[in-house]
């Protein structure tokens, strides 16, 4: 199957699942593992927020992201960092 054809059938998938009425934590659950799921040789994923000048995890797929963010978040960059900023 194309690669294309897969992320196509993820973002059905995705339309399903939230056709239904959900709270914001099942909506970040559903888009974090579909994450996973869409991007080859990904373990984890995470979304980050910035929330009174802190960042925080909100979602996530496993233990390792929060982990991974905390690194990011204390070196003051990497891509959940760099992504809230620019």
């Amino acid at each position: 199957m194309s690669q294309f054809l897969r992320l196509a059938e993820l973002f059905a998938r995705f339309g399903v699942i939230m056709g239904a009425p959900r709270d914001l934590d099942d909506a970040l659950a559903v888009v974090t593992s579909c994450c996973v799921e869409a991007i080859a040789g990904a373990e984890a994923a995470g979304v980050t927020i910035r929330r009174n000048g802190a960042f925080e995890t909100v979602a996530a797929t496993s233990p390792l992201s929060p982990r991974v963010d905390k690194i990011q978040y204390e070196l003051g960059n990497g891509p959940c960092v760099d992504a809230i900023l620019a």
